[in-house]
């Protein structure tokens, strides 16, 4: 009979121990846990904060008990793996109620001990037990009974990525006054600043005081009439006094105990693993927010921190465990993310063009970019609501590289479906003829990404050229500059007059897109004419009737809808 240890009985954990039962009815499964729970829901953690979730139970997806007694899996919650030991297939584990020693032997051993909150070094104070992560229902427990009994009445967030927005969301929604700081230029800094910034103004217009390009000095902690405050120092000089400060920047993996067994990691401590999450030492594997997972896109390691890798992972060792020879390997992931706040929605699949740019690649020789500006369904039908998509494409093969979108409602619909593509290496071609299925209330009938397709052909075949928001603003700052003259650019607005009176857009010109035909000799035709409409359409139809001209042209990416919400 063979014997199965798994460290860590979360997503990755519990998975692959219920998955071995049902291949294997008489095998030995023990799952250590550090914790008192397994198979609990990490990513629900803000949303017990912030009352969405009516109990910590909630966040429980299967009991100890429960577990066993449907699994048949000897479940030790409150066991500490302190060192494997490869050479005679044993680990040592602490017992935490009594700090017990004891040894146990395995036939195979899946590592899946997860990761802990980064805590950097060079934060002053950042170790003080008044700074508070959040990783585990205790952690989510303790905040929430403070938010309650009304004991936390401001917080200071350090960090602007997913965690860190829902909390602000959460904490704002419970009557805390929330202050988050992120060093990068916009919060989300997975995805380009062209679309992390309108998460960064929608949450301040919910009233978070959003920090950017600034990051946290130290903490200091004082006390003054029976109140204990946190006060943050950040780089830029300033302070925030708060009642709560949460570091919300990053994971580091819990690999200590790999010390002296032969398991690679990488640069960041992240397990190096094949495609069966083979760790290359006999009879362990590894999966979860321990490991580290080749990119589709890349073909290169990159940390996964999501539950959806992990129980994939999972399934895959389990089959190996069991001797399944059918067992399909993991094909890598695409990096898909999604987060929602104050009702906008925010979601990625593969690499952003700034990332890419990071990476060495160079825009408009490597790869190039569109962004359409689109509703979530046929903007007739009661409901629709906005959606920017903004895609990356290799040059030479169209190949999709990377999707982002940012909107009201769909946008998991349109990450999912971009993410099935990039894992097949999909290209912008295959976006054209995505097949989705249509009802007003659901779509168009040339979807979204049916659109980013579209845009994406145009632009490669030269038919289309697009200026971003950043851009468009610096052209605009220089005009301004020159009494609104530039020798470079002419900027049309091709609206009618009743929208631009309601958002006019500096130094454009206004000209109906009805009357263009008949105002050309107003465009001069040696600048390049930036022109927008609304949403874009009608811009990219205004481009055509000018370069049929003999003008040079490009449209503003997103129209005067992105930029008001940039803006």
């Amino acid at each position: 009979m063979s014997r199965t240890i798994i460290i860590g009985g979360s997503a990755a954990g519990a998975t692959v121990a219920a998955r071995l039962r049902r291949l294997d009815e008489h095998c030995e499964i023990v799952i250590y846990e550090k914790g008192p729970d397994i198979s609990y829901a990490s990513c629900g953690l803000p949303y017990h904060i912030g009352g969405v979730l009516p109990g910590k139970q909630s966040l429980v997806v299967t009991s100890v008990g429960a577990f066993v007694n449907k699994y048949n899996v000897d479940v030790k919650p409150l066991h500490e793996v302190l060192e494997i030991h490869p050479e005679d297939r044993t680990v040592t584990v602490r017992r935490l109620a009594d700090g017990k020693i004891i040894t146990d032997s395995y036939d195979s051993l899946v590592i899946a001990a997860g990761a802990s909150p980064a805590v950097p070094g060079f934060i002053k104070g950042a170790n003080l037990s008044q700074i508070k992560t959040l990783r585990t229902i205790e952690d989510a427990d303790t905040i929430r009974k403070d938010v309650v009994s009304g004991r936390i009445k401001s917080a200071v967030i350090a960090g602007g990525g997913f965690i860190g927005v829902e909390l602000a969301e959460n904490l704002i929604r419970s009557g805390v006054s929330v202050t988050l700081v992120e060093l990068k230029s916009e919060v989300l800094g997975v995805m380009d600043s062209e679309l992390g910034r309108l998460m960064t103004k929608h949450l301040r217009r919910n009233g978070v005081d959003v920090r950017t390009g600034t990051g946290i000095k130290g903490f200091t902690v004082s006390s003054a009439d029976g109140r204990e405050t946190v006060d943050a120092e950040l780089t830029d000089g300033t302070r925030v006094e708060s009642d709560l400060a949460v570091l919300a920047l990053g994971i580091r993996p819990n690999t200590d105990i790999l010390k002296n067994t032969g398991i690679s990691t990488d640069e960041k401590g992240f397990i190096r693993v094949n495609s069966y999450f083979e760790t290359g030492v006999d009879g362990i594997y590894a999966a979860g927010d321990i490991v580290a997972l080749n990119h589709v896109v890349t073909g290169k390691p990159v940390s996964s921190a999501l539950a959806g890798p992990a129980v994939r992972g999972a399934r895959i060792i389990a089959g190996r465990i069991a001797g399944l020879e059918e067992v399909s390997g993991f094909p890598g992931t695409t990096g898909s993310g999604i987060v929602q706040a104050f009702n906008l929605q925010a979601g990625i699949t593969g690499f952003g063009a700034e990332y890419l740019e990071a990476s060495g690649l160079v825009r408009g020789k490597d790869f190039f970019t569109a962004l359409v500006s689109q509703k979530s369904h046929v903007g007739w039908f009661p409901g629709a609501g906005f959606l920017f998509i903004k895609g990356m494409f290799e040059k030479k093969s169209g190949r999709i590289l990377g999707v982002e979108a940012v909107g009201s409602a769909s946008v998991d619909k349109v990450i999912d479906a971009a993410s099935a593509l990039i894992l097949k290496h999909g290209t912008y071609r295959d976006l054209m003829e995505l097949d989705a299925a249509y009802a007003p209330q659901f779509n168009a009938p040339k979807s979204p990404l049916n659109m980013l397709g579209f845009t994406a052909e145009n632009i490669d075949l030269g038919l289309e050229s697009q200026t971003e928001i950043q851009e468009l603003l610096r052209i605009i700052e220089d005009m301004e500059r020159n009494g609104g003259r530039s020798g470079e650019y002419y900027l049309l607005d091709v609206r009618e007059p009743s929208e631009v009176m309601s958002l006019r857009l500096p130094c454009f010109n206004n000209i109906p897109l009805g009357t263009l035909r008949d105002s050309l000799a107003e465009i001069p035709k040696d600048k390049t004419v930036i022109i927008t409409c609304a949403v874009g359409v009608r811009a990219w139809n205004a481009a055509r009737i000018l370069a049929g001209n003999g003008y040079r042209t490009s449209v503003l990416t997103g129209g005067a809808s992105l930029y008001a919400m940039y803006k």
